[in-house]
């Protein structure tokens, strides 16, 4: 990125760092080089009866321009360049990976009656509360870059908005990032691109798929041929680039029906209404009406199994993080997460969705940065 900002001096000839009213115009060209000799040329061409003045900055390094002539005594058509390659924009780069974890549909509690050690190591496993309660928007509002909340009393949101997004200093070891870098897009992979970031995206549901409106900002973008395989999305990531790196992996082991890669589909648990729906909505409608089921949508014994099956496979994925963490090159911040809870029956609710119910918002949040 090159600025050029043109201004004038006053009848005293006041230097370029003071005294000027300025006009910004950006312009992106790769050959630094030949277009800082094109921006020259255009403050050159400013009205020569004033003094202009052109900062020019080029990525780590900034050049001042003097242009032009001044109405007194000044040399028209001298130019003096002056250099520093180490800038405080340097010094204020990311210098941390970033990897956000999110395990879909996954409780508080049931995280927390896993006791994944691994996870726990990040940090203080905290008690937040989602901003949606499925997938789709959720992960929408996550790549906005707000986590989910600790709804706090006696604060403005808009107090803890500006608290959430600098938080992503720490998150990408940044300096002096504010929430202006991520206006007018507001959306996380967005900015990382600016910041030098590979982004990258592997998703386990469909809802999520690569055709959506998720899919911008992102260098790859994959919906995975299995959604329960969080292994397989960890033999894909490529961590050899020179460029530091953003993956978001939604993670399906813990969303319905909480199977594990080496269950057989048909030893699945199965709750008629919920297994597959995205794929058959269309199935149970008949002339325009939904079909009523007979089935008895909740019984509590196959209700408590399903607990148990989503609290195993936070055991499991307990181990397969580890693996992920091994993998992982120093100086990787890892936020782990859930985008929604999960309802086991409580208040003759399941699942999550078009539900108003604390247990469907409420979600495990850790992260910290590894070595």
């Amino acid at each position: 990125m090159l600025r050029l900002v043109i201004g004038e001096t006053d009848h005293r000839g006041v230097g370029p760092h003071e005294g000027f009213t300025a006009q910004d115009t950006e312009q992106d060209d790769q050959d630094s080089g030949e277009q800082a000799n094109r921006l020259a040329d255009v403050a050159q061409s400013a009205d020569a009866s004033r003094h202009s003045i052109a900062l020019l900055i080029s990525g780590n390094s900034f050049r001042t321009l003097i242009i032009g002539s001044c109405r007194r005594g000044c040399h028209t058509g001298q130019r003096y360049i002056t250099a520093n390659s180490q800038t405080q924009e340097k010094k204020r780069m990311p210098k941390n990976n970033y990897v956000l974890i999110v395990l879909d549909s996954c409780r508080y509690d049931a995280f927390q009656r896993a006791r994944p050690k691994t996870m726990r190591r990040l940090g203080a496993v905290e008690r937040r509360w989602a901003y949606a309660s499925w997938t789709a928007p959720s992960h929408f509002n996550l790549l906005t870059g707000l986590m989910p909340h600790s709804s706090p009393k006696g604060v403005f949101a808009s107090d803890y908005y500006q608290l959430d997004f600098l938080k992503y200093n720490e998150r990408l070891g940044a300096k002096g990032l504010e929430f202006k870098r991520f206006v007018p897009r507001l959306y996380l992979p967005v900015l990382l691109q600016t910041l030098g970031y590979r982004t990258h995206a592997m998703v386990s549901l469909p809802v999520l798929n690569p055709l959506t409106i998720l899919n911008s900002g992102f260098d790859t973008y994959q919906l995975m041929e299995r959604h329960n395989d969080m292994r397989a999305m960890i033999r894909e990531m490529d961590f050899d680039s020179d460029q530091p790196f953003f993956y978001l992996l939604n993670v399906g082991e813990t969303h319905y029906p909480y199977a594990l890669p080496d269950e057989s589909p048909d030893e699945w648990p199965r709750i008629s209404g919920v297994h597959g729906v995205f794929r058959h909505l269309d199935e149970h409608i008949v002339g325009g009406k939904l079909k009523k089921s007979r089935t008895k949508p909740f019984d509590k014994a196959k209700l408590d199994e399903l607990r148990g099956r989503q609290i195993g496979a936070v055991k499991y994925l307990d181990g397969v993080v580890e693996e992920l963490f091994d993998r992982l090159p120093a100086n990787t911040y890892v936020t782990i997460t859930s985008d929604h809870g999960e309802l086991f029956g409580e208040d003759g609710y399941f699942g999550h969705g078009p539900i108003q119910h604390e247990k469907v918002l409420e979600v495990p949040f850790v992260e910290g940065k590894l070595r």
